[in-house]
């Protein structure tokens, strides 16, 4: 496996990756925007993850990604439930929806 350095926001300096259990990495992150059209503002921190679990890979380690699909929506204090829609867009992108919460 790689060594990794991260930059530390918090601290301003290079800190050494070690994750929480050696060889294995879990990361929760948020999926696209499939809503609406996408753009830069909303595609930079789905690109940023995306490429930190395939360097992770690349790395030699064992990478289990969950993603949060943003299927619920909150307008004007009411809550419109859009899963069916959200989850038919990740599909059609090419991902694996694994359960759908309505």
């Amino acid at each position: 496996m790689r060594d990794i350095n991260i930059y530390n926001t918090l601290t301003k300096k290079v800190d050494k990756f070690v994750p929480n259990e050696p060889g294995k990495v879990k990361m929760y992150t948020c999926g696209p925007t499939v809503y609406h059209f996408a753009h830069i503002g909303n595609l930079r921190s789905y690109l940023v993850e995306d490429i930190l679990e395939k360097y992770l890979r690349y790395a030699g380690y064992d990478v289990k990604r969950v993603m949060k699909d943003g299927g619920v929506f909150i307008t004007s204090g009411i809550i419109h439930d859009r899963v069916d829609m959200v989850c038919e867009k990740l599909e059609a992108t090419g991902f694996e929806v694994i359960e759908k919460r309505a």
